[in-house]
């Protein structure tokens, strides 16, 4: 089976954010990620990674270029994903059942931090761009 997923590489400044997935999350509780997930049927990607991001942070996103296509295999499940750049005027955000703490972070703090599955390859894509100071 095969899925597709979209993340948002959310830009504060120089900062980045990422939350930590809860430890009753199926899989890899305690990991860090960028906010994001599986698309759903008649979704585009930009539609998908706004909904998952007001969904796991409540906060607006404008959604930018795609910087990153990713891929994994969990079990039987082959994921295509893209990372898109994006902003975000919220000032507060209220995290879902799915995380229990967020953080915004430099780059080279993030790569510091146990990260989820395909994230170091996202955030490393940050590093190559034009993202800013690390």
């Amino acid at each position: 089976m095969h899925g597709v997923a979209a993340t948002a590489a959310i830009a504060r400044g120089s900062l980045l954010l990422l939350l930590r997935r809860a430890a009753t999350c199926e899989h890899e509780p305690g990991r860090w990620e960028l906010p994001g997930g599986k698309l759903d049927i008649g979704e585009t990607l930009p539609e998908a990674v706004a909904r998952e991001v007001r969904e796991e942070t409540s906060m607006s996103i404008t959604v930018g270029p795609p910087l990153k296509t990713w891929h994994f295999v969990r079990d039987q499940y082959w994921v295509t994903g893209v990372t898109f750049r994006c902003h975000s005027e919220t000032r507060g955000l209220r995290l879902g059942s799915e995380h229990d703490q967020s953080r915004w972070l430099t780059t080279s703090e993030a790569l510091e931090l146990p990260l989820a599955e395909s994230m170091r390859e996202q955030i490393l894509a940050l590093c190559e761009s034009s993202w800013g100071p690390s």
